[in-house]
This record gives C-alpha cells, structure tokens and sequence, in this order.
C-alpha cells in the first residue's frame, strides 16, 4: 500500500533539510544545536539557574562550568559542554521560579512523549540509504521528537510565565534550532518535530493554567484574614 500524501511529503522535505542543504560549516552549530536538545542536559542548566539566588553569581558559574565538563564527559563529546552553557545562558535571563516551571515542563513532556512512541510506533528516517545521521538511532521511535519536545515545552512555559521579551524571542530561536538539526541531523521527519511542537505546546499550557490556578488560591487564602478584619 502506498504511503498517504503528507507522509511522501514529510519525506520529501526530510531529504532537503537532510542532503541538500547540508555543508560543511552547519555541521558542527547543528551538532552543538543538537546536543542542546537531550533533556536532562536542559534540566541541568535550568537547575543551575533557578538555584542562583543561592548559590551567588560565582557559585553559579561554578557550577555551570563543572555540569559543562561533566556533560562532554559522558556524552564523550565538547559539544555537550557546549549545548549546556548555551542553554544555561538562555535560561538563567528568566525568574528562578520560571525556570522551576520549565524544568516541570521538560520532565512531564518527556514522559508523556515516551508513552506516545510506542503507540506511533514510526520508523526512523535514518533507515534511508542515503541518510548519513548524526547518531546512530534505528529504531521505530521517530514520533514525536523528543528533543523537540522538551526544547518547546520549556520555550512555552517560559513564554507563558515571562511574556514578551526578548530573552523569550532568544529562546524561541534556540527551540527552532533544536527542531532544525535533528531534521538535518537526518533522525527525524520534520513531521515527528511538529508533533513534539505540539507536545510541548500542549504540555507547557496545561502547567500554565495550574500556575495560574495555584497563584489565584494563593492569593485569595492570603486574602482571607483581611476580609475578616474588615467585617
């Protein structure tokens, strides 16, 4: 049976993004973009920044720089180190509370998304003779990205908690880039990246509102004792 119209489509656009606009020098910023996008380096670099207040500007950096080297460690990769600093650069220019949310926000998508692979159940593009990818990932784990998700879970929440700003604008260009190389990194249909769009859309809103409804009984609590007064 012959694939249906959008996914030909999806293929398509995956070897434009893949082959024809690859080159030499996007290779290494995709790499670093792409490394950007694992979760828990997100929420090592969200972690630092929420505890600033605590730790003081150099305890900050401190540390940053210690998860950096530790990250390019495990991953047995610079990039990692990279990725790390740049989101924590990011992130670090929103409230602490904020990036308490968003560190929420990336752990519940990339739950939510990893009981949605099995159902999806969709092949990698790396199967592709001509796929060259950056990892090597096989598998039938393609919808929704991960690293999608948890990037534009935490662009949302921040963009829901903060408003518009332009530590917000930065963010989304980075979710962007994320979504960009693992198209480019040949892993992932620009498909799988929409539906991670929409995960974390979905996800980030739904914390959104319990921020708002906590903050609405918080207030009316603290209320309470003056209202008392009054009467």
């Amino acid at each position: 049976m012959a694939p249906p119209p959008l996914w030909v489509i999806d293929q398509d656009l995956f070897r434009l993004i893949h082959v024809e606009l690859s080159r030499p020098w996007l290779d290494p910023v995709a790499h670093v973009a792409n490394m950007s996008g694992l979760g828990y380096l997100q929420g090592l670099a969200l972690l630092v920044a929420g505890l600033r207040q605590r730790t003081g500007p150099w305890g900050e950096r401190l540390t940053a720089l210690a998860l950096a080297i530790g990250c390019a460690s495990i991953e047995r990769d610079i990039s990692a180190g990279l990725a790390l600093v740049g989101v924590w650069l990011i992130v670090r220019q929103f409230q602490p509370r904020e990036c308490w949310w968003a560190m929420g926000a990336t752990a519940l998508s990339g739950l939510v998304r990893l009981a949605i692979v099995p159902l999806a159940s969709r092949e990698r593009p790396s199967n592709f003779d001509f796929a060259q990818p950056f990892e090597p990932i096989f598998g039938r784990t393609s919808l929704p990205s991960g690293h999608a998700t948890t990037t534009f879970a935490v662009f949302f929440m921040l963009a829901w908690l903060a408003g518009p700003r332009w530590s917000v604008v930065l963010a989304g260009l980075w979710a962007a880039a994320v979504g960009f190389s693992r198209v480019y990194g040949g892993v992932h249909y620009p498909l799988d990246i929409v539906a991670g769009v929409a995960l974390g859309l979905i996800t980030a809103s739904a914390l959104a509102a319990l921020d708002r409804h906590l903050t609405a009984a918080r207030d009316a609590s603290s209320n309470e004792p003056a209202l008392r007064n009054l009467s």
